[in-house]
This record gives C-alpha cells, structure tokens and sequence, in this order.
C-alpha cells in the first residue's frame, strides 16, 4: 500500500505521540484515548514507509552527493541492526560542523539500548539520523570552522541529528572534538568518547582530589575503567568493585584495592569501617540490572552524593526536569550524571593519555564493516562480558569484518 506524503504522516505521528504522553504521561482520558491509539498505530503500520527511507528528514533518492557504507538500526534485519551499503553521504558541514573519514568507531550500552527505538519512534525516526554509535576518531576531511583543517587527526562525539559514528563518512559538530591522543591508534581513541568523558564529568564535576578515597562499581568497564584511572591521576585512594576474572585487570588499571562481587555482598568492615568513602561512584545500577545504592551507601561518609551514570526512571525524571527547569529536583545526596562533553573536556582526556595516565583498554576490535560482525560485536557488548570498549578500524587494513582481540596494552 502506497505510504502517505511526509507533511500527513508527520500529522500522524504527532498525534500519536500526543497521545502516548496523554495515555502513558499525563494518565488521562485512558480509555477514549486508548481507543484512538489503537486505530493511529494501526494507520502508521498500514500507511507509513519504512524508517529507513529517510534519514533525518533526507530521503535517499534526493541526496545527491553519493553513497557510503554504514552500520544502521534497521527493526526488519536480522538483530536489527545492518551495513548498508547504500547509506546517504552525509551533507556539506555547516558552520561549526566538519566531515571526518572515519578510522575508528566504538559503541556503548546506549546505543544498543535507545538506537532501535529511536530509529522507528514516531516524529523522532525522521528528525534521528538511524546510524549506530557515537564514539569516532578519524581525519578530518572537510572543516567549516577555525579550530580544525583537513588532514588534522580527531575525535570525539556525533550528534543524533547528524550522523552515526560506525560508518565511511560522519558529519560532526566541531564543539564535540579535539585532537588525538599523539601515540593511540585510531580505534584506541574512539574509546575516549562517551564512557571515558562521562567518567571524567563525574569525578571532575565532584571535586575528587588528593588523598580522598573513591569507591567505582563496574572497575572493569567501559565507564568503570577509566573512572579508575582518572581517580588515580586526580591522586585519589580507589577501590574497584569487579568479577574475578577482573580483578588483576583492575588492579593494573591502578585500584589500591578491588573487591570481588562474586563472592557475596561485601560488608562494611571490608573497607576498614563504615562510611569510608568521600565518593561513590557507580556504573553499574540500572532498571534492567542490579542496584548498589542500598548496598554501597552505608560504605559513604556522612553526606557524600552517590555518582551513577544509570538509575530508576523516576531519577530520571527528575535529572532531566532539573535540567529543563534550571532548578535542583534530584533527591538528595544523589547526581546521576549527564555529562556536558566538549572540546575542553575532551582535550583533558587527550592530556591525561599523552601523559601516560589514561591506557586504553579495548575488549574487541572488527577491521571493517560486514553484518555478522556486527551483529557479534554488539551481542558482545549486550552481554557484559567485555573488558573495556568495543571497537572498529574502518578505512585502513583488513575489511569484511574481520574479528581480533582487543588491544588494551595493561595487560
């Protein structure tokens, strides 16, 4: 059945997602409304095309500037996730914006977690671009602002509304990168990304300092590990909460001491006393996972925020209502971390790896883009199991999605 010109089916979805937010949100009219939901999403399944027939309002066939190949969320292939080999060449940049040829991709959690919904949610899919990741690092190949030229070596974060970090080609806000690390390959530095910046927001953002002891939960990942190292640069005392098989890892990474949490719930007295933290940081709670707050909390001083970078939807709420309304509404003594990553923060991540003070630690690393891979890649990452970040090379060796192991040369 033909699909509906895009300004009605833009009319469509709005009224859908009105009426999600009036059924779901605001707990209204639930039984008329309900109704009138059931019959919008039956029109959007009958009448609407495929999210993948345009990307952030742009369809395909109106591009003009060539193709690439990209890794896409795509809810009909296999794992819903695919290489398309057909992906639209990101448009011209605009000031402030560059194209970067993409050398090295890595992903996280979010992005196997928010991608696929976002990528077919109403009114968002045509707005999102559907690429998957965020995490690049790659040369610069056409600049529209002063602070990179072509040629300069980068990395840092894509915007949703602008392009995936996993393919050829991205367009980039030049305000969210810096330049590489001197001596990292480049799918060592994509790893400098979300995890490593949020992790260095944190600790950053509360003051951790020389001499104070740092709890992280999650040592071991993404997050985790760097949250280890920083904590160590900054000249604090860390304890890494890990599985055994992590324990030497993290110790490496430069924890004091590392707790194993396999082996039961670990007790105050294994900190030398209750309350002996000056920071909990936690990456590891979440809806979907085990919470450590109830159990952590009694191991903080008096008064300390618990730092988590995952919580309850109802923390949530209140983290993004603090952030709309510009007044605090978290509860008290808790931060869950939105980070603010930048050029500046991301240069400090650069510094602190130039130093020698930051390693990278790269579970996995794929040359080249190919569906199976891919699927295998995040599956990896979806079972967390890996130790540190889940990577690519693109555009240099290797290619048809050859697999190794990871790169992390702490080990």
């Amino acid at each position: 059945m033909a699909g509906l010109p895009l300004a009605a089916t833009l009319s469509l979805e709005a009224l859908l997602t009105l009426l999600i937010f009036r059924c779901c949100v605001a707990g209204r009219g639930l039984v008329g409304d309900s109704v009138v939901l059931a019959l919008a999403s039956a029109l959007l399944l009958a009448f609407v095309p495929p999210a993948l027939t345009c990307h952030g309002g742009t369809c395909v066939g109106d591009v003009g500037r060539g193709t690439i190949v990209a890794a896409v969320w795509d809810a009909s292939a296999d794992g819903g996730i695919r290489v398309a080999l057909d992906h639209p060449m990101p448009a011209a940049p605009a000031a402030g914006q560059m194209l970067v040829t993409v050398r090295g991709a890595s992903i996280n959690p979010v992005d196997y977690k928010l991608g696929p919904v976002l990528a077919s949610a109403p009114l968002a899919r045509w707005f999102l671009m559907h690429g998957v990741g965020r995490d690049y690092a790659g040369t610069v190949k056409e600049s529209n602002c002063d602070a990179f030229k072509a040629g300069d070596r980068v990395f840092g974060l894509t915007s949703p509304t602008l392009s995936g970090a996993l393919q050829e080609v991205a367009l980039v806000n030049c305000g969210s990168a810096a330049r590489m690390p001197k001596k990292w390959a480049f799918h060592e530095a994509s790893g400098l990304g979300v995890a490593a910046a949020t992790s260095l927001y944190a600790l950053q953002k509360h003051a951790v300092r020389k001499g104070d002891r740092l709890l992280v939960i999650g040592a071991s990942g993404g997050c985790g590990s760097v949250g280890v190292q920083v904590g160590k640069a900054l000249g604090a005392k860390v304890t890494g909460i890990c599985s055994t098989s992590n324990v030497d890892l993290v110790k490496k990474l430069g924890a004091a001491e590392v707790v194993d949490y396999t082996r039961g719930i670990m007790h105050p007295k294994k900190f030398h006393g209750a309350r002996a933290f000056d920071l909990v940081y936690d990456t590891v709670s979440s809806p979907e996972d085990m919470d450590y707050e109830p159990i952590a909390n009694p191991w903080a001083k008096a008064g300390t925020t618990y730092v988590a970078i995952n919580g309850a939807g109802a923390d949530w709420v209140r983290t993004l209502a603090s952030s709309a309304f510009g007044m605090e509404l978290q509860r008290e003594n808790y931060d869950l971390i939105v980070p603010e990553i930048n050029t500046k923060l991301l240069s400090e991540l650069a510094r602190l790896a130039d130093e020698g003070k930051l390693t990278p630690l790269v579970d996995r690393v794929t040359d080249g883009l190919e569906d199976k891979t891919l699927r295998d890649a995040v599956e990896r990452l979806r079972s967390r199991r890996s130790k540190g970040k889940v990577s690519w090379r693109l555009g240099g060796r290797g290619g048809g999605g050859r697999e190794g192991q990871g790169t992390a040369r702490v080990l």
